[in-house]
């Protein structure tokens, strides 16, 4: 903190005497991600616009309800890329995604998978930091990998507050879903087995 009021007292004083001012120095930003295991499957449906159907409550961690980190934490300069595996999924293991913080941002849903087949999902984070005294701003990409029509499936930006972990989708593992309406992944159908909220927070490392 001290070093940081002596860099923008150094600004000052270059520009009361007309020198140049060097650009502030980067930000280190501390990022956490972990699953927050909901006790009641949310009863949110994913539509092939990955609209969530449904009233759906999102809270950052109910009594009783287990919390998983999604490795350990990890250190960037604000401005660059982090990324992270969030596991796999299989023909009988499906995975549906809602993303209720993001209505009307268009989602690619992948192809079914068949017997035999696997895909691994991917969220890759970019970090960007405007305002010292603001949110951070994080532009989010999922994609899959593996078999069936891999690719991105949403891109998005979400303003989170520093310090305050924020939940940006939820997550159904299920069995195989019943036969649902053309373009539609539905998690009553899935009946899924563990619903879990993905949560970010960030947080400056003052030094």
């Amino acid at each position: 903190m001290r070093r940081r009021l002596a860099l923008h007292a150094a600004c000052v004083a270059c520009l009361a005497q007309g020198l140049p001012v060097h650009a502030a120095e980067p930000v280190m930003l501390l990022v956490e991600l972990r699953w927050v295991v909901l006790s009641t499957p949310a009863a949110a449906g994913l539509s092939s616009a990955g609209q969530p159907r449904g009233g759906t409550t999102l809270g950052t961690q109910a009594a009783g309800d287990g919390v998983e980190p999604l490795g350990p934490a990890m250190r960037v300069l604000a401005g660059e890329a982090l990324s992270w595996s969030l596991g796999r999924e299989t023909a009988e293991l499906p995975v549906t995604w809602a993303w209720p913080q993001v209505a009307g941002v268009p989602v690619q849903v992948p192809a079914p998978l068949r017997q035999g087949q696997e895909r691994r999902w991917r969220l890759d984070v970019q970090t960007r930091w405007p305002k010292p005294s603001g949110p951070v701003l994080l532009q989010l990409r999922w994609s899959t990998e593996g078999d069936g029509d891999p690719g991105e499936r949403l891109a998005t930006t979400l303003r989170v507050p520093l310090g305050r972990w924020t939940t940006v989708a939820l997550h159904n593992e299920g069995a195989a879903a019943l036969p649902a309406n053309r373009g539609e992944l539905r998690s009553s159908a899935a009946r899924p087995q563990r619903t879990r909220e993905l949560q970010v927070r960030v947080s400056p490392v003052l030094e």
